[in-house]
């Protein structure tokens, strides 16, 4: 993070956390505002996501971890473990006896590039809205 004259210039997301972090901001206020952010992948996903019992639709979830970032995604290795091949593809390959012909649907893929502004746009809302929230306009 460095000062600049009319504000602060922030690089990646580890100086966002921290920077917010720094004003008083709560980690579960953070994890909370970007989750905001992923909701919006996740509502479109769903809406993409190719539907025979509805599982893998049903999967998809958000998450925040404790760095700030946020995680949306679809499956685990118990209940929905088809969830990377319907997304990227499992092909035919002779040589190393795979006899899956699973053609892609990336449906995240598809989702990200719909929603792609909509996203930055509602994160950068939440995080000036905790900006606000614990500095005072004077300083």
């Amino acid at each position: 993070m460095a000062n600049q004259a009319n504000g602060v210039k922030i690089q990646n997301l580890r100086q966002v956390t921290r920077g917010l972090k720094a004003i008083g901001s709560p980690a579960a206020e953070i994890r909370a505002a970007g989750k905001e952010a992923g909701f919006i992948v996740a509502s479109e996903a769903k809406g993409l996501a190719p539907v025979r019992t509805g599982r893998l639709r049903d999967s998809i979830k958000v998450s925040a971890l404790g760095s700030g970032a946020v995680r949306v995604q679809a499956g685990n290795n118990r209940t929905v473990p088809y969830a990377n091949p319907i997304h990227w593809g499992w092909f035919y390959d002779k040589r190393n006896f795979v006899r899956k012909n699973i053609k892609p649907n990336p449906f995240f893929a598809k989702a990200i590039k719909i929603k792609r502004d909509d996203v930055f746009k509602k994160y950068f809302e939440e995080m000036e809205k905790l900006i606000n929230k614990y500095t005072t306009k004077g300083e």
